[in-house]
């Protein structure tokens, strides 16, 4: 304004005394070269102010569509600025508002992908680490957008890529943990009457192929899990994991054994006959069986398969049954010698089955 007021002043003076008017064309330039930092100045504050409004958003209710949107205008409005003044590109304050919107856009898809509902404190406190930004103690609910801007995150992308792929990760992991602990929640033992002869003996399993084959899946899952580099923070569960799967695994097979024992067994100590011939071991019987019997009365009652396998008698089904299934041996051996007995004295007694001698 004063280079011009004197322009003017001199231009009067000029036609005063009938002199040649001077053009004066460095302050036209000067003139010119200004309107156009102006106008750079005027995007450039208009980016600033913008920057200031996201600032203060929460990021918890941030829409990152909305960052997106607002650098893909201001990213036209310099693309039409460099195409119209094509001098600009080495002019200093133009590059650096370029720099300032193209450092912006860039940032944009990491602050994306951390919008993503796995990334938590625990993420973000690994951010400050790799960026070498300490922004306190991190609450994503109070958390602001100017707090990470001052991460500058596009300075170490990389990293930050490779946090959120981690974090990913471990969200796919837990969440195949939970529906391991949902499918176990609900899995069943079918649990029916066991009659013979029309006479309620007890009661017995049915079929576990559908939970053995939930078992073998599962196992696959875990199998799977522990061969990720993405489980440290749920290493216990898979382990724990482990652990009771296999014991689900050796308790259903000893069960099952023990049942198919029991059944055979049951029939025969239940005969007069064979109690008044064998005395002590219908009496070693008949206590492995009240035994056998109380468990699958428990089991009747709770039929979820983790607690039957793995939680009941204080964790100790696998044993109880290991237990029975030796006594029912023990049973099975006295029988046989009894069985033996027999043949020796009758030798013809070697040419009928064990159960039609019986």
């Amino acid at each position: 304004k004063n280079f011009n007021k004197t322009r003017e002043e001199n231009v009067l003076a000029e036609k005063l005394f009938n002199l040649p008017i001077s053009k004066f064309p460095e302050l036209i330039s000067m003139e010119e070269g200004n309107k156009k930092y102006d106008l750079i100045y005027g995007i450039y504050k208009e980016h600033v102010n913008q920057l200031k409004d996201f600032s203060v958003m929460s990021w918890s209710k941030l829409d990152a569509s909305q960052l997106i949107a607002s650098a893909e205008k201001f990213e036209k409005i310099v693309k039409k600025l460099s195409n119209k003044y094509p001098a600009f590109e080495t002019v200093h304050p133009f590059v650096k508002l370029r720099t300032t919107i193209t450092g912006f856009k860039e940032s944009l898809p990491l602050i994306e992908s951390l919008k993503q509902p796995f990334i938590n404190e625990r993420h973000w406190k690994r951010i400050m680490e790799e960026t070498g930004k300490d922004l306190g103690e991190i609450n994503l609910k109070t958390l602001t957008l100017s707090k990470v801007f001052e991460l500058e995150l596009q300075n170490c992308e990389e990293k930050v890529n490779d946090i959120v792929i981690e974090a990913k990760a471990e969200a796919q992991n837990e969440e195949n943990i939970q529906k391991i602990d949902q499918a176990w929640r609900v899995t069943n033992f079918s649990i029916v009457a066991y009659k013979k002869g029309g006479e309620l003996k007890g009661y017995a399993m049915t079929s576990p192929e559908e939970i053995r084959q939930t078992l073998e899946d599962n196992i696959l899952i875990l199998q799977s899990l522990s061969a990720s580099k993405y489980i440290r923070n749920i290493k216990a569960k898979v382990t724990q994991w482990e652990k009771d799967l296999n014991t689900i695994n050796d308790t259903i097979d000893t069960w099952m054994l023990v049942q198919k024992k029991w059944m055979y067994l049951e029939s025969i100590f239940a005969s007069d006959d064979i109690k008044m011939q064998l005395p002590e071991e219908a009496k070693k019987f008949g206590k492995t069986d009240a035994a056998y019997k109380k468990i699958m009365e428990a089991t009747y009652k709770q039929q979820n398969v983790l607690q039957a396998c793995v939680k009941a008698d204080g964790g100790n089904r696998l044993n109880d049954l290991k237990n029975i299934s030796f006594d029912l041996d023990k049973c099975q051996k006295s029988l046989t010698n009894y069985l033996e007995s027999k043949q020796m004295s009758f030798p013809r007694f070697y040419f009928i089955s064990n159960d039609d001698l019986l």
